[in-house]
């Protein structure tokens, strides 16, 4: 999966936020001060793809409107959630139906914060129920790393083969130092 563009309407200090994804590049570096909305990026992508995978089962909402728009297989999709009504390519939808997610959402951040631990926790604790009541119909779809593991994910996307585009170098937002990164994979990372 590519990342497009990202709009939120209002999520902590994300307000009127839009972030276009120009690059070709398989990962994005996000750099920047305290407090200058590093984290809550973070925090609201995941609540974003949290709420489309649990979507169709407990219509929930996430508590923030956003629209966002990434690539599949060269296939472009638009999500928007706005005042309780779901929108996929312009079009009002009850369910998420058939829509293209991606099958994982790896998320890697080298900071400390507690609430992107939680919301992967959350996730993991709702995981691990499903596979202990045998519903083996669902995969893990968030993938958390932890700064303890920095080098073995940067030498699994070095190991990709040339031509892979986890092989490319990260396309790096106002660059000072690597601070955290997200990178939503279509399938799993396989070395």
């Amino acid at each position: 999966m590519r990342l497009k563009s990202l709009t939120i309407g209002q999520y902590k200090n994300l307000k009127d936020f839009t972030l276009s994804f120009g690059g070709s590049s398989f990962i994005d570096v996000f750099v920047g001060k305290n407090g200058s909305g590093k984290s809550n990026l973070f925090e609201a992508l995941i609540e974003i793809f949290r709420h489309l995978y649990e979507y169709d089962k407990e219509r929930g909402d996430p508590g923030f409107s956003y629209t966002i728009k990434y690539e599949i297989n060269d296939k472009e999709t638009k999500i928007a959630w706005s005042a309780g009504s779901l929108s996929i390519n312009d079009r009002e939808r009850k369910t998420t139906g058939e829509t293209l997610l991606p099958d994982n959402v790896l998320i890697y951040y080298s900071g400390h914060n507690d609430t992107v631990e939680t919301l992967v926790q959350r996730y993991e604790n709702a995981f691990r129920k499903c596979i202990k009541s045998a519903n083996l119909d669902e995969s893990r779809r968030f993938i958390g790393i932890g700064p303890e593991y920095k080098q073995l994910l940067l030498a699994v996307l070095l190991l990709q083969k040339t031509e892979n585009k986890t092989r490319q170098l990260p396309q790096t937002r106002h660059c000072r130092g690597w601070v955290g990164s997200i990178a939503c994979a279509e399938t799993p990372i396989v070395c």
